[in-house]
């Protein structure tokens, strides 16, 4: 299949001014971590005003997991506490799944076992096992990735507005 890329509605967001610090919980070791502020990016404050408008917009968060423990729990507990939809989790071995007991009665978390190797099939295990929730939009992040859930209602935003893929120009660490 050939997907003209003008066919595709696509945005790409760069992000300016990011000057202030935002601060979530490490629910590990109960400290702060610094996180980007996105509240005086113009774009975000219509979003968080019309919130309730992109509840419907289904988006499910395609993880892959493998011997991180400790940030792997602490992502996934951060992860939990946002608009996700579902969390879709694809590990390899059994030690990875147990890491993550917390989640396994969590109706959020959804996991699927894949070997490691190679990489590319667990990731398409974990988008194919993603198929079944029927979601509006996936979203791909590594067993570290943190966003804020503006960045989530941000997209909601653009997909409930006929956006097919969005993507960023920029990141922070």
């Amino acid at each position: 299949i050939v997907i003209d890329k003008d066919y595709i509605h696509n945005i790409i967001h760069s992000f300016t001014n990011l000057s202030n610090v935002y601060k979530f919980k490490d629910f590990l070791n109960n400290k702060n971590i610094s996180q980007i502020d996105m509240n005086n990016i113009n774009e975000f404050n219509d979003i968080d005003n019309n919130i309730n408008e992109y509840n419907d917009i289904n988006i499910i968060a395609c993880i892959c997991i493998h011997n991180r423990n400790d940030i792997t729990k602490l992502t996934m507990r951060y992860l939990n506490t946002i608009g996700f939809y579902k969390i879709n989790i694809c590990y390899s071995n059994i030690n990875d799944y147990n890491n993550l007991k917390e989640f396994h009665n969590n109706d959020k978390f959804h996991f699927v076992q894949q070997k490691n190797k190679p990489l590319s099939l667990k990731w398409n295990e974990c988008i194919k096992s993603a198929k079944q929730f029927n979601p509006d939009a996936v979203m791909i992040l590594g067993d570290d990735d943190v966003i804020l859930d503006k960045y989530l209602n941000y997209c909601k935003y653009y997909i409930k507005n006929g956006y097919d893929y969005i993507s960023n120009n920029k990141w922070c660490n």
